[in-house]
């Protein structure tokens, strides 16, 4: 997932579940024009101007990631999401 180049990072999880947090001093308008150029066309979005907020959700095959920013009254809080699904394992064919 691409990180805003001027977003400072307050922490992280991994596992098959990931999430990173950043914060910037950038706006909101900002931050969402950057993340709108930089994720693939067409990507979903959930948009709401009144409450400076922002989702864009990416799906693979086995991969869930969302890009979720706020407004913040300092700035713009960005959250990266990562699931990964546990692949299915082959059915035995009782042969």
């Amino acid at each position: 997932m691409p990180v805003y180049p001027r977003a400072t990072a307050l922490g992280a999880s991994s596992a098959n579940a990931s999430i990173a947090l950043y914060q910037t001093r950038d706006r909101f308008d900002d931050v969402y024009a950057w993340y709108e150029k930089e994720l693939p066309a067409g990507t979903p979005r959930a948009y709401s101007a009144a409450k400076g907020q922002a989702t864009f959700a990416l799906f693979d095959a086995n991969t869930q990631r969302t890009v979720h920013i706020a407004a913040q009254s300092s700035g713009t809080m960005i959250a990266l999401t990562r699931l990964i699904q546990p692949q299915a394992k082959p059915r035995a064919t009782g042969r």
